[in-house]
């Protein structure tokens, strides 16, 4: 019964969500939802729930997608993201609270 579910499942996230992969991931959560939630239901009630299930999962990937490009609005990409903590030095000290801070991390290692 879910094999028949699956690939009508897949075209309707793959025309919300718009990438192929997304939408195979969004069926295959609803597909282990309803399984693993519901799996003790009557076959015959699987549909509907599996429809539902699918629904709430393209509209979280949506929320996500829309969350990513707002948040990458802000992102400098000029700016490395794997800038190293420890070779950073914190400007509002002076250099002999660096140097014992540096000497405590010795000590802490």
């Amino acid at each position: 019964m879910l094999r028949d579910l699956q690939p009508r499942g897949y075209r309707v996230a793959l025309l919300d969500l718009r990438d192929s992969a997304r939408a195979g991931d969004v069926v295959q959560e609803a597909s282990e939802a309803l399984i693993r939630r519901y799996g003790d239901h009557p076959v015959a009630e699987w549909a509907p729930l599996f429809y539902a299930i699918l629904r709430n999962r393209i509209r979280d990937h949506g929320r996500h997608l829309r969350l990513e490009r707002l948040l990458g609005l802000w992102r400098d990409d000029s700016v490395s993201a794997d800038i190293d903590l420890e070779s950073t030095e914190d400007a509002s000290i002076g250099p002999e609270e660096q140097v014992s801070g540096r000497e405590l991390g010795a000590r802490i290692e």
